[in-house]
């Protein structure tokens, strides 16, 4: 899969293209956009009914701050409702979002919305959001009831004390994706056994935080991301990503080190403090065309980081062509242009759009970067070669101490079949975040292939490689090569040398 998240009013509520802005429609309207993205499910927000006015919760104040609060408040009236955009809120689950239909009958635009996902190879992922007082056995008859009368795909659950078991167990639910912070395997599956079909995956924030802390360089970084870009345990999948509906966008990623949820009426005391994100020398909105430029590479590089590990990427809507929320950090109660897509940014970052857009084809053409077991780092097929492999300035060596911020991977396409007769392409990714250059050994390849670099977080130029040569990767930025085969003057040439 790769997914892509969204919200069914801010999706398209700011689009031009579509009819009905804001509902279930407009994501029918806007398929077309999706496949040339090349996203296979969509993941929806509570698209459930839920209530979208509500009063503040009331939160402990100090006798003067509480003095201050009610004094500003007019006489005889009490605090406005706050707006519930997200709904992440105890919801009528069983009846989809009437103000996200453009018709007064929701569940036929659901399901019209759904069949035609389907008819164009997009699944469809819902979020629920359960809180404590609701009881196992409803859950289990609420998810039932999306799946055989809505034909939903799969369910990303929300919550504590959520019946995971007792859902994974269900045989009606069999193929039905179920994403959770973790699962209780034992309870699950018996002497551990393993799945004919992974539906459940792991969805939390341990790839989210790593790859962050690589971007920015910190120290320490690499290691963790050593085990996370080939994780893809027995029993369940992984669900990566580098941001979510809570917290920075990419495009605020690299353009903030502070939240600003002013807005949000908080005091900007909402939201998480520490994101882990870097501006790139300035706060916020720059001319400084150095900077612009960083922030730029700095989001290719992310998409790759995401694009290329082996769990199920998932992307934020918008973060292919640079949305931001202006800093907000925790924008739940924004039903406005903060959160509303600013579809005008496809023109003004059409660059980075073309480039997620080729990241997402690469990963899609090489089942190499998509194994369905997890690689072990050796020649189980006697190839001469391990499924992976890591280098560094030398082949086969990679320094990967405290201070180490690059590494060179390479993925031997002995181990994965585009079709049923062919090899998929020997894959080898150079990852410095480092911000000074260095070079990168390219391994030996068989004598009729040679390397060629098919994608570069600095130049969009294609280049050939050479056998047991280094490349030069620029700092902060990531390179790709796969194996090519030689023209039949380049294997007269290597036949002469040899000779």
């Amino acid at each position: 899969l790769i997914i892509y998240e969204l919200h069914v009013r801010g999706f398209t509520k700011m689009a031009t293209d579509v009819t009905a802005p804001g509902t279930f429609l407009g994501i029918r309207e806007k398929i077309p956009y999706l496949k040339e993205l090349g996203i296979t499910a969509v993941e929806l927000m509570p698209s459930y009914e839920f209530l979208e006015l509500e009063k503040p919760e009331c939160r402990e104040m100090s006798m003067e701050d509480a003095v201050n609060h009610y004094r500003d408040l007019p006489a005889g009236e009490e605090e406005a409702p706050r707006i519930n955009y997200w709904g992440y809120k105890k919801g009528y689950y069983f009846a989809p979002k009437m103000s996200y239909s453009s018709s007064d009958c929701p569940a036929e635009e659901f399901k019209d919305m759904v069949k035609k996902l389907h008819q164009n190879g997009i699944e469809v992922i819902m979020q629920f959001y359960f809180p404590v007082d609701v009881k196992r056995a409803y859950i289990l008859e609420v998810i039932k009831y999306w799946v055989f009368s809505c034909h939903v795909d799969g369910f990303h659950l929300l919550g504590v004390h959520i019946p995971t078991a007792l859902l994974a167990t269900e045989p009606m639910l069999g193929n039905t994706k179920l994403f959770y912070t973790d699962f209780s395997c034992d309870e699950i599956y018996d002497n551990s056994d393993i799945p004919a079909y992974k539906n459940l995956a792991v969805y939390n924030d341990d790839f989210m935080y790593a790859v962050r802390h690589f971007l920015k360089s910190d120290e320490g970084s690499l290691q963790p991301m050593l085990d996370l870009w080939k994780k893809n345990p027995k029993q369940t999948g992984v669900i990566n990503y580098i941001t979510n509906y809570s917290g920075f966008t990419l495009a605020d990623l690299v353009s903030f080190d502070r939240k600003h949820n002013e807005a949000n009426g908080e005091e900007n005391r909402d939201g998480e403090t520490y994101n882990v994100s870097w501006n790139c020398g300035a706060e916020g909105k720059t001319r400084k065309k150095s900077i612009l430029e960083l922030r730029l590479k700095q989001m290719k590089n992310a998409m790759l980081l995401l694009l290329t590990a082996q769990g199920t990427p998932m992307i934020v809507s918008g973060d292919e062509f640079g949305f931001s929320h202006g800093g907000n950090n925790n924008p739940y109660c924004q039903d406005n242009a903060v959160s509303w897509l600013n579809w005008k940014l496809m023109e003004t970052n059409r660059e980075f759009f073309s480039f997620v857009k080729e990241a997402v084809a690469f990963r899609k053409k090489h089942p190499v970067l998509h194994r369905p077991d997890e690689l072990t780092m050796m020649d189980y097929i006697a190839c001469g070669y391990p499924d992976l492999s890591y280098h560094g300035e030398e082949a086969w060596k990679l320094k990967a101490d405290n201070l180490s911020r690059q590494a060179g991977l390479m993925y031997c396409g002995c181990y994965a079949k585009t079709d049923r007769k062919n090899d998929d392409n020997f894959i080898y990714i150079a990852y410095n975040m480092h911000w000074e250059e260095h070079d990168f050994a390219l391994p030996a390849l068989p004598p009729d292939l040679k390397w060629a670099k098919v994608l570069d977080t600095v130049s969009d130029r294609q280049e050939e490689g050479e056998n047991g040569r280094t490349a030069a990767v620029a700092g902060r930025s990531i390179q790709i090569f796969e194996s090519r085969e030689k023209t039949g003057k380049e294997k007269q040439k290597a036949g002469q040398k040899k000779k």
